[in-house]
């Protein structure tokens, strides 16, 4: 099975400014992973998705036709939220967000063909997950999807829930805007985390 991240990567100074948070939290607390531009590379996960190893040169195809029809477009970003020790940097959910990811799940699910990254009972030891999201995982073998697709860029994964919450409180919520002009399809690693980028596709301007 390939277990692909289906993101989008932010522009340079979203990046920069990403990593630099990640890293002065981990000088302070104890957390899971710290982002770089390596092998933890900032990004907004649009979809989580394991696939058979045949289907990947699909993907690829179907890729290549669909970023044909899909427009550049902007995403505010601002304020910070919680997924139990994760902590998010929030990005502003649009319907134009929303149809970007609806289009690129309605071409890639159909490829997994069934198959599910992790159980059931994994992604409930693992994370605390709506009913919605539970369905969502047996739809489409990820929980943000549809109404609960909530988009974000990860900073860190604390090992402690309070020091989670306290530094939430703590940060500025300054609004950014990118442009979004690429969508990419990388590994998924430990936590989420994105260790390598195997393809970028360019959308339309």
């Amino acid at each position: 099975m390939d277990e692909l991240n289906i993101c989008i990567l932010p522009s340079n100074d979203i990046t920069n400014l990403t990593i630099k948070l990640s890293q002065q939290l981990s000088k302070n607390y104890s957390t899971e992973f710290v982002l770089n531009q390596k092998d933890c590379i900032p990004h907004l996960s649009l979809y989580h998705v394991g696939i058979p190893k045949k289907n990947y040169t699909i993907i690829i195809s179907k890729f290549e036709k669909l970023i044909k029809s899909l427009k550049s477009f902007h995403i505010d970003i601002g304020g910070y939220k919680n997924l139990d020790t994760f902590l998010f940097w929030s990005i502003k959910k649009t319907e134009v967000l929303i149809n970007f990811q609806n289009q690129i799940i309605k071409k890639v699910n159909p490829i997994r063909e069934g198959m599910q990254r992790m159980s059931i009972d994994e992604w409930k030891n693992d994370l605390s997950l709506s009913d919605d999201q539970l369905i969502n995982v047996k739809k489409f073998g990820y929980p943000m999807v549809e109404k609960c697709f909530d988009p974000h860029i990860t900073i860190t994964r604390f090992k402690d829930i309070k020091d989670t919450m306290s530094v939430i409180k703590s940060l500025d919520t300054e609004t950014k805007r990118m442009r979004v002009e690429k969508v990419s399809i990388g590994l998924i690693g430990p936590h989420g985390t994105l260790p390598k980028i195997l393809n970028t596709f360019k959308l339309k301007q």
